[in-house]
């Protein structure tokens, strides 16, 4: 302990001892190399901001990493630097690199935005809603872009309902934003929810420029909805046709044109004594469920139902034949429910190849919600070759923003049929794929024509 005293007693002793200009000069010099590292940072910071803008990201990274340890305080040159991460594809520095700046500057909105971009890019999508909710609140004007974000993040961790709300959300605070409503009316369509759909892309049509990426994004699913609305009403024109065919009233009793143009006679039907309230199933004679799911009766006894496509099904009514559609069969003959029979065409999906980071699980169950725009194509070419049948391989690759390009459909040997399946593709949205990679799918189905009703 005396000798530190006595050290530091000397060491004072020899300040005091110095002359003042001295002393003046070493503390001159000091603050003048402070200055020259911040003047060093800032030179950097500028050589930084001239790369990224002629894309050099690389040389662009190495000085503003060189701004940022010359001048850890320099919050723009973290910030700048997080950016050119993202664009590498390097999400880890990213987010270090944000970090450090909403650290420095914790009210900027924009680097809180920063921040949960980088967090989202990293596959932190609890931290990334969090740093994103905290920019909208310090900058509510921003809530548009903000809001549409998060919607993109909750739909990538496969919350549906979420990001509908959050896309509503921005929708609402800018009545001309384009983005949010496409992607309303791509979550609405995977929904099944058609009508809404429609409706949503029509609030975006007046605002969509002329060229772009929102152009794209909107022709792409605008024509998808057009191709299913026209389906849409194909269906209904047929089943409209169908029904008026088959005469659906002659069932409920005698024709008021004669005895001989109805097809069942009420008072040929063997009527139980009560309406069955079981779902139709393996029932036995003369029973079918009130809400039945296409066997071939209830479980009631002596009961007379409907089959689960709003079709009429009988349970065993002498030697008639096996029944089909609505109805199902009978054990030992019956007439069916007068459903389609047999009028769908059979597609079996195989596994698919996936490579990149996205799981199959996610893949099939995009592939599920439009398996029927594939049966339209695939229907299209059996009004011209009944026999059609085969296996179709659909390849395609899905983008970081979750679109799909490179489709194409082969094997089938009918390219009007993959033609019309690749386009079909090209429409599809799926979930961003983690840390932002693109994603190679090769996805195999069977196709077979309709059984034919013996």
């Amino acid at each position: 302990m005396p000798r530190m005293r006595l050290r530091r007693t000397s060491t004072h002793a020899l300040l005091a001892a110095l002359p003042s200009t001295w002393l003046a000069a070493l503390l001159l010099l000091g603050a003048a190399g402070c200055a020259s590292d911040a003047s060093k940072a800032r030179d950097a910071l500028a050589r930084g901001k001239q790369l990224v803008t002629a894309h050099d990201l690389d040389a662009a990274a190495t000085q503003l990493a060189a701004a940022s340890t010359l001048d850890p305080k320099l919050h723009e040159a973290f910030a700048r630097l997080a950016r050119v991460r993202l664009e590498q594809s390097r999400a880890p520095d990213a987010e270090t690199a944000a970090l450090r700046a909403a650290s420095l500057v914790p009210r900027s909105a924009y680097y809180s935005e920063l921040l949960g971009r980088a967090q989202l890019a990293s596959g932190k999508t609890d931290a990334a809603l969090a740093s994103l909710e905290q920019a909208i609140t310090l900058d509510p004007t921003q809530t548009a872009r903000l809001a549409f974000t998060v919607g993109a993040a909750r739909e990538r961790v496969g919350k549906p309902v979420e990001a509908l709300a959050a896309y509503d959300r921005a929708a609402t605070a800018d009545v001309n934003a384009v983005l949010p409503r496409i992607a309303l009316a791509r979550l609405l369509l995977d929904a099944e929810r058609l009508r809404d759909a429609e409706h949503r892309l029509d609030e975006a049509r007046p605002h969509v420029a002329a060229e772009g990426n929102e152009h794209t994004l909107f022709a792409a699913l605008d024509a998808r909805i057009t191709t299913l609305v026209a389906a849409k009403r194909q269906a209904d024109e047929s089943e409209r046709q169908r029904l008026a065919n088959v005469g659906i009233f002659a069932l409920l009793g005698p024709s008021v044109d004669g005895p001989g143009d109805h097809l069942i006679d009420a008072d040929a039907i063997p009527w139980g004594d009560t309406i069955g309230d079981a779902f139709g199933s393996t029932g036995g004679s003369n029973e079918l469920g009130l809400t039945g799911s296409g066997g071939s009766g209830g479980y009631g006894d002596r009961t007379i139902g409907l089959g689960s496509a709003g079709t009429i099904g009988l349970g065993h009514m002498g030697s008639i034949g096996p029944g089909y559609g609505g109805g199902g069969s009978g054990a030992s003959g019956g007439l069916g429910g007068l459903g389609r029979s047999g009028a769908i065409p059979n597609i079996a999906a195989g596994t698919p190849t996936v490579s990149g980071p996205l799981a199959a699980e996610v893949i099939r169950r995009i592939v599920r919600r439009h398996i029927n725009e594939l049966r339209y194509c695939y229907e299209t070419a059996l009004a011209r070759n009944p026999a059609l049948a085969g296996r179709v391989s659909l390849t395609f690759t899905i983008t970081p923003t979750g679109a799909t390009e490179q489709t194409s459909a082969t094997g089938l040997g009918d390219a009007a049929a993959e033609t019309c399946m690749a386009t079909s593709v090209s429409r599809w949205m799926f979930p961003m794929p983690d840390g932002g990679g693109a994603v190679r799918v090769s996805y195999p189905l069977t196709l077979a024509p309709p059984a034919a009703a013996p």
